[in-house]
């Protein structure tokens, strides 16, 4: 069997290595929240978005790893896990991961650091026992984790990396990344009720 490139496409015979590199980095007595977490650090990094302690400010040079778990990745008096990652290449552009640990849920939300009027926070909550299994380890400790990058990249990430992109003046693969003029030639071409839903999806596009 092929190894995985991206960790979106492991199984549960095969990880990507770069899920498998940032895994073996938990502690022996991790719990499901800290895969879950270690398997979204590890889908940032593909995506462009490195954990900040992997830049060093003193020599302005990054680490040639991917990922890794930063040490002190989540308050032990709450359980509250908060990481912060840079854009590769652009450490002027930092993200902040939170995930909050309710009963078999885990509530995330990603943010840009800092204040911008176009980038907001963006939320969600996964069920951690079914992307999770650490009883039956001969079968993979992940599940369906396709699905949860999907669902992260989707809901979260894919979103605010767009608006970032719009913010710093960069074109992305988004319809808010589009120039104004692309975007009103597209709004001009749609029927009244495809404008309609366009407008309700994204306030931007009330005034395209």
């Amino acid at each position: 069997m092929a190894t995985p490139v991206f960790a979106e496409d492991s199984n549960q015979l095969k990880l990507a290595p770069n899920l498998l590199h940032t895994i073996e980095q938990l502690d022996e007595n991790a719990n499901e929240y800290d895969f879950v977490m270690a398997f979204l650090i590890t889908i940032m990094a593909e995506y462009g978005y490195r954990v900040s302690c992997l830049y060093n400010e003193s020599t302005e040079t990054w680490s040639k790893e991917m990922t890794c778990i930063p040490r002190n990745w989540k308050a032990q008096e709450k359980n509250i896990y908060e990481i912060y990652f840079l854009l590769y290449k652009r450490k002027d552009i930092e993200c902040k991961l939170i995930g909050i640990p309710i009963g078999d849920w885990l509530v995330l939300n990603l943010l840009l650091k800092g204040s911008s009027s176009n980038c907001r926070t963006r939320s969600a909550t996964v069920n951690v026992l079914k992307y999770v299994n650490l009883h039956q380890k001969e079968l993979g400790r992940f599940w369906h984790v396709k699905e949860l990058a999907l669902s992260f990249k989707n809901n979260l990430l894919g979103p605010l990396h767009g608006e970032i992109m719009t913010e710093i003046g960069i074109a992305s693969p988004t319809l808010q990344g589009l120039p104004h003029e692309i975007k009103v030639l597209i709004s001009n071409m749609l029927d009244q009720i495809s404008r309609k839903n366009l407008e309700i999806s994204c306030k931007e596009f009330c005034v395209v």
